[in-house]
């Protein structure tokens, strides 16, 4: 009796120590787990034979065990490859229960997540870079017209000014000739003054010829004669001065008119060569305080280097 107490009580020794020694391996495992070592597993525990919770506990340990290296391998896998645009890599969750399946329901989520969000950043992209194009383009042939249409409009603003210049040298040239012209028609004017004169004090010297003539009977018969015709003649140079004074005044006004209409006219014309003037420098443009030009040209060269920097910044 006293051998079978001291064998029962052995047995009990041995088992607290197996499962002593159970124990302590476990918490080692744990420890280690903790230090995120998820590859090391359980092997078999002393007092496994006398206890067969302890084999329980082993392979509890082991499946959880399991089932955290395969959550934490399948998350990372599933997120590494949403990271590197391969948005096919599924997350596995066979075997998966409770809270570690619903984890695993959210990272497949997030990873359909982040395939539309990159799907539409792809489309977006796309759109930018269409935009872009279409923004160089237009900006571009836009800044070419423009450039295109200063150098034409330079050119003809030149023609225009030259063919300005010359057309008032030339008003300037008639209405010098016209003004020359009202001038030597006042002379004309004086001279037929003075032939008016002439022609008067001749038939008054006809007239008394005549009266001496019928004085002397017929030994003034012939000088009456003469004095007759000398009479018809200075009548005649009477109206023919008359006629010529009434041209002579006509073509005094007409000139007078005409020579307000060329200052007039060549007014107008200063004022068209100012502006042409005008037009050739906003086409050629005029030097700022800064020694930089703002004409046409420039302005257009200006639009295509500020648009070369936009769409670089765009195309990033």
């Amino acid at each position: 009796m006293s051998v079978l107490r001291r064998s029962t009580g052995h047995d009990d020794a041995a088992r607290a120590e197996a499962l002593s020694e159970a124990l302590r391996t476990i918490a080692r495992f744990c420890d280690q787990a903790a230090q995120g070592d998820l590859e090391a597993r359980l092997q078999r525990l002393a007092g496994e034979d006398e206890l067969p919770e302890v084999a329980d506990a082993r392979h509890g340990l082991n499946r959880l065990m399991d089932l955290t290296d395969a959550f934490i391998r399948e998350s990372t896998g599933s997120l590494a490859a949403a990271g590197s645009g391969r948005y096919h890599r599924r997350f596995l969750r066979r075997g998966m229960r409770g809270a570690f399946r619903r984890g695993a329901e959210i990272i497949d989520n997030a990873r359909l997540d982040i395939r539309r969000g990159a799907e539409t950043l792809d489309e977006a992209t796309r759109h930018r870079l269409e935009l872009a194009d279409e923004f160089e383009t237009v900006v571009m042939s836009m800044s070419e017209h423009v450039a295109a249409a200063s150098t034409e409009l330079s050119a003809s603003a030149g023609s225009l000014a030259e063919s300005t210049r010359a057309t008032v040298v030339a008003a300037e040239q008639s209405a010098g000739a016209i003004r020359s012209l009202s001038e030597s028609s006042v002379q004309i004017e004086q001279v037929v003054q003075l032939i008016n004169s002439v022609a008067a004090q001749t038939r008054l010297l006809a007239l008394n010829a005549t009266i001496e003539a019928a004085r002397a009977g017929d030994a003034g018969r012939g000088f009456a004669i003469v004095a007759n015709e000398v009479k018809q003649l200075a009548d005649a140079t009477a109206r023919a001065t008359a006629e010529i004074s009434s041209q002579v005044a006509g073509i005094r006004d007409q000139t007078g008119e005409v020579v307000t209409a060329m200052e007039t006219v060549m007014t107008s014309m200063h004022d068209v060569e100012s502006m042409v003037d005008g037009i050739n420098v906003a086409a050629e443009g005029k030097a700022g305080p800064s020694g930089t030009k703002d004409g046409l040209s420039q302005m257009a060269e200006a639009l295509q280097a500020a648009a070369g920097r936009f769409l670089t910044v765009l195309r990033r």
